[in-house]
């Protein structure tokens, strides 16, 4: 997905931005779980997203002020490959 798609269809940002909290909330439900001694979920795929958002954080602290967030979210989605709905979804 080009950096532009951003840029045109702001719901793709939207979409990826919450992916990265909904993967953050899941570490916690994680941490929850374990401590309670139930079974975590999707422990792979978390620790994956995870990475890849502190990879994205990198491009969100070396870019310049007014594009911060939308490299962070151009970064996360280019790390994920593009693999989320939100693609396929904002260009329809």
């Amino acid at each position: 997905m080009p950096e532009v798609c951003l840029q045109r269809y702001p719901v793709l940002g939207e979409m990826s931005y919450l992916k990265m909290l909904c993967a953050q909330m899941l570490v916690s439900f994680n941490e929850v779980c374990e401590a309670q001694g139930e079974f975590p979920v999707a422990t792979g795929s978390m620790k994956k997203e995870v990475k890849n958002i502190k990879l994205a954080c990198k491009a969100y602290h070396t870019s310049p002020s007014e594009m911060r967030m939308h490299r962070f979210v151009h970064a996360f989605n280019k790390l994920n490959n593009f693999s989320m709905a939100a693609y396929p979804v904002g260009m329809h």
